[in-house]
């Protein structure tokens, strides 16, 4: 088995990172849906700290996305597109497991395992280059 490069990412890491950013962008979606949902009774120090919150998950989430782009750099050409593949992936873990049983889960695991494919191969690239023009996304590689 030949030792890993110092310096280098090996695939899993690269794997763990992507569920964290899954984790994380799924944690902030979630602040703002409550935010959302409950604007009108909240007060505002209540508020603050959610929306705080949100800001802290963005940076780590853009931080470790930095960190995949050091060693996979087609994640800078894809970022908006790796960000929502990768919480598409992580819908689809969840409803696997949400329907498991019903005959139906069966479809969200195998789009899984397509949209982690998918995943692989985008970052298996060198570099897409600048591909997109996403403001947000533009702000989250300042971060």
């Amino acid at each position: 088995m030949a030792n890993k490069q110092e310096g280098t990412t090996d695939r899993n890491e690269i794997t763990s990172q992507i569920y964290t950013i899954a984790n994380i962008a799924h944690s902030e979606y979630h602040l703002v849906e409550i935010l959302v949902n409950n604007i009108d009774n909240m007060d505002c120090d209540k508020e603050a700290k959610i929306t705080d919150q949100i800001k802290k998950l963005r940076k780590m989430r853009s931080v470790i996305m930095k960190e995949i782009a050091k060693e996979r750099p087609a994640m800078n050409g894809l970022w908006c597109v790796m960000k929502h593949l990768i919480i598409t992936e992580l819908h689809m873990w969840e409803l696997y497991e949400k329907f498991i049983g019903q005959g139906i889960s069966e479809d969200y695991l195998e789009r899984a395992k397509v949209i982690h494919l998918m995943i692989d191969d985008l970052l298996s690239e060198d570099t897409y280059g600048n591909l997109e023009d996403c403001p947000r996304c533009e702000d989250d590689k300042k971060k």
